[in-house]
């Protein structure tokens, strides 16, 4: 059998139609107008390409008596032989020998066909052909030799068996050569204008054996090749090793070096069981590798992680194999759709005959059986058919080339099948999220998913999963018709309290699906208050009692083995320690009793049979003084001797339950209460004010204190008083000292300043100095009003030499009269 996938070609497809075949196809209806009854026999085909006009480009052989040669021809659209291409339709061209054949060709992005195969050439040694012909069917007369390349690569029977054109215009082949008594595979690049790449391997060549050479029957053979996106190559062919005939697939880096990091070695070697072929391979858009051919001669279908490690949700262990129609059956070809479906061609073996079989796969490995008929296609190209190549045209109706034998003869067959009507399974799922507000440690009522088939192909669930603290039963293990639904039922049982989150998750051929999933564990006891605050009370006093109510949220009755307080709070009234039924409540009264100034802060605690045991509420209050002062000092600032300064007041507050009594409100000498609201008592919680004056006795500072004796246990309370006295009249200075003045002069004046301190005015009897000192000036007058001043200004006339003394006397109606100064200064 003959593998002639072709990447460049299946990239063109692709390019021209991004969107392909959407859906498994139902029916896959042979095209009866392609050709002569969808088919068209003309020597034999061995690779097909869509051009973007529609137009197939179709190579193969065209056998002669004794030999073959190169056979290239087009197909319009409707099937019938393009007569322009070439002559009669087709190129045959001679390389120089026998039994010449093309096994791929490919589309250059200028509509150019490069074409690549084998043939025997000088000294009937096989050898690559590479050709390139223009769009019109013309040889392409720049490209190599005379518009073709033919090269040995290192040995005899050098055959080329895939080509992909990369992005930059060079071209990529591989095939086999052999190579010291063993076929070894052969990778080999061309530049655009058909020179050799010497960049690329040695010399512009890469030979690499798959399995170590033996003697005789060895070999290691690549019969496809697909680019990646990053410009890698991947190979796919067989290889003999330690006897066996396995798959075989490698990666090669952009310029020709073994990829180290694919498989072993940068080589994969994979066994579906004796005698596996790879023949094809394919990239999908999310770099996963794809490889057709056949295990055991059966359909093999594998799918490899871009690390080259086998694919284990694709299929059974990564594999499929599926006998078409029987024994010798074999997958030769494959291509991937818009919508990620594989289709596969190939041959079974079907009442004693070969046939081309057509088959597809959905993109998680599983056959897609609404495809054709029991998922497969045969057509009947004639006895002894293969399906080699296939190409995906813009319209999604797909195109197989092959052989067939008619009448005894060998002849190419052509065949287009159309896309056929969606029938994929699809999922929904109603609804999107649940929400469970449950007790701890027990179940919730279960709440229903609705999983239901909207597709128009059979669904089959693989699994159905959650996660504690989410449970969930289901019916959904038969394959479900579309419009038909299953039904999954999901619980919760919380652990712990508070929110928690989850997901239902739902594996099938249509996909994943999910529903969010919210709980919220719930306390099996509740209580009406989790906080209860007693606020300020007086030391020794005992608060009203303040009541929680207790709800068993439980579905079984609720014993308690102790209700208990923390200390300063006591319990009131308790009708709980009989027990709560499921679903009842009970109270517990608190009262609050502090036994010292400050924050109390304290727990009522539940201890029960309830999985949450114990539940606590927590207590606060203040412990504060039974009687407080709104001051704890009073100053009654600064007055003059024998006068009454202006009331201040203080605050007492009866923080107790009971009244206050007084036995007595006083304060100390020079101190007087001027108002009293407190009376002989104090109701609970009410306030009274003292008010106080100050009549000093003296000048100078004044201390005392005033005093409630009372029946409160902090009594006395006491405040502070203070006060000054001054008196009624002051002077700037006790006394003026002239210096030394000459005898018969006069100094310069010097001033006394004079304040008034009383409430009244003063009158001046006199304002005198002694002899040699001299009033100078005087703004005192005969008054001076109530806190007002004067001033008094004096000089020094000395009669003689000596030291002088004198005094300036004023004399008023203070009590403190007469205010006197000394004078000093010295004649010379």
């Amino acid at each position: 059998m003959q593998n002639v996938f072709k990447h460049g070609q299946a990239l063109l497809a692709l390019v021209l139609a991004p969107t392909l075949i959407y859906g498994q196809t139902q029916g896959g209806t042979l095209d009866a107008s392609f050709g002569t009854g969808g088919k068209v026999t003309t020597d034999m085909a061995g690779s097909v390409a869509v051009q973007a006009d529609g137009k197939l480009v179709v190579a193969g052989s065209a056998p002669t008596l004794d030999s073959s040669n190169f056979a290239l021809e087009r197909y319009n659209s409707n099937g019938a032989l393009d007569v322009s291409f070439g002559t009669g339709g087709k190129v045959t061209t001679d390389f120089g020998g026998r039994f010449q054949f093309w096994t791929s060709v490919a589309l250059q992005v200028d509509g150019k066909i490069v074409a690549a195969g084998g043939g025997s050439f000088t000294n009937q040694i096989g050898e690559f052909a590479l050709a390139r012909y223009n769009s019109d069917g013309t040889l392409d007369t720049s490209f190599g030799s005379g518009g073709k390349v033919h090269t040995n690569i290192g040995g005899v029977s050098a055959q080329a068996r895939s080509l992909a054109v990369q992005p930059d215009g060079k071209i990529v082949v591989v095939g086999y050569a052999n190579v010291g008594g063993g076929e070894n595979f052969e990778l080999v690049r061309y530049n655009s204008n058909g020179t050799l790449d010497a960049s690329f391997g040695t010399g512009g060549e890469v030979t690499t054996t798959f399995g170590v050479p033996q003697q005789g029957f060895s070999f290691a053979l690549a019969y496809s090749l697909a680019l990646q996106q990053d410009g890698k190559i991947v190979l796919a062919g067989e290889a003999t090793i330690n006897g066996d005939r396995d798959f075989a697939l490698a990666r090669y880096n952009s310029n020709g070096t073994l990829d180290p990091t694919f498989g072993t070695g940068g080589q994969v070697t994979t066994t579906f069981g004796q005698n596996d072929v790879a023949f094809s391979v394919a990239v999908q858009p999310d770099g996963k590798i794809v490889t057709a051919g056949f295990g055991l001669f059966k359909f093999a279908l594998a799918r490899y992680n871009s690390n080259g490690t086998l694919d284990p949700s694709f299929g059974t262990g990564g594999q499929v194999t599926t006998a078409i129609g029987g024994l010798n059956d074999g997958a030769e070809h494959v291509a991937l759709q818009g919508d990620g479906k594989i289709v596969v061609s190939g041959r079974g073996f079907i009442n004693g005959d070969f046939h081309s079989v057509l088959a597809r796969y959905n993109s998680n490995g599983t056959f897609d059986a609404s495809f054709g008929t029991g998922g497969t296609v045969t057509a009947i190209f004639g006895g002894d058919s293969d399906g080699i190549s296939i190409a995906l045209q813009p319209d999604g109706k797909i195109v197989v080339s092959g052989a067939a034998t008619i009448n005894w003869n060998t002849t190419r067959a052509l065949a287009r099948f159309n896309s056929g009507t969606g029938t994929a399974p699809a999922a929904s799922v109603t609804p999107a999220s649940l929400s469970f507000f449950q007790t701890l440690a027990t179940t919730s009522t279960a709440k229903t998913v609705t999983l239901q088939n909207t597709g128009s192909g059979p669904m089959q669930v693989s699994s159905v999963t959650t996660a504690a603290p989410f449970n969930q039963t289901n019916n959904c293990s038969a394959s479900i018709a579309p419009g038909s639904s299953c039904t999954i039922q999901v619980s919760f049982t919380p652990t712990v309290l508070g929110s928690v989150s989850g997901t239902l998750t739902i594996n099938d051929n249509a996909g994943t699906q999910t529903a969010a999933l919210t709980g919220t564990g719930t306390a099996a006891v509740s209580f009406s208050s989790t906080a209860l605050s007693f606020g300020t009370v007086a030391v020794g006093d005992t608060t009203a009692a303040k009541t929680v109510t207790v709800t068993n949220r439980q579905t079984v009755a609720l014993s308690f083995s102790s209700i208990a307080a923390s200390a300063g709070f006591t319990i009131a009234g308790n009708n709980c320690l009989v027990g709560l039924a499921a679903g009842a409540a009970c109270t517990v009264s608190v009262r609050f009793t502090p036994s010292a100034i400050g924050n109390v802060n304290g727990t009522l605690t539940f201890t029960d049979s309830a999985v949450n045991s114990p539940q606590t509420v927590s207590l606060t209050g203040a412990g504060s003084a039974p009687v407080t002062l709104s001051s704890t000092g009073l100053s009654l600032g600064t007055v003059v001797v024998g006068s009454t300064s202006s009331a201040r007041t203080v605050t007492l507050t009866n923080h107790q339950i009971a009244s206050l009594g007084f036995s007595s409100i006083v304060t100390t000498a020079g101190f007087a209460i001027a108002s009293n609201t407190c009376g002989s008592s104090l109701a609970g919680g009410a306030s009274c004010t003292v008010g106080v004056t100050f009549t000093p006795r003296a000048t100078g500072a004044a201390t005392g204190t005033l005093s409630f004796t009372d029946t409160a246990t902090n009594s006395p309370q006491t405040v502070s008083l203070s006060g000054t006295g001054i008196a009624p009249v002051t002077l700037s200075g006790t006394g003026l000292s002239f210096g030394i003045v000459a005898v018969g002069n006069t100094s310069p004046a010097k001033t006394v300043t004079l304040t008034n301190h009383e409430t009244t005015t003063l009158t001046f009897s006199g304002i005198n100095a002694s002899a040699g000192f001299t009033i100078a000036s005087n703004t005192c007058g005969a008054s001076v009003a109530a806190g007002g001043n004067c001033t008094v200004g004096v000089t020094f006339s000395p009669t003689r030499t000596g030291a002088a003394a004198g005094t300036l006397t004023f004399n008023d109606n203070a009590g403190n009269s007469p205010q006197t100064v000394t004078l000093t200064g010295t004649g010379q």
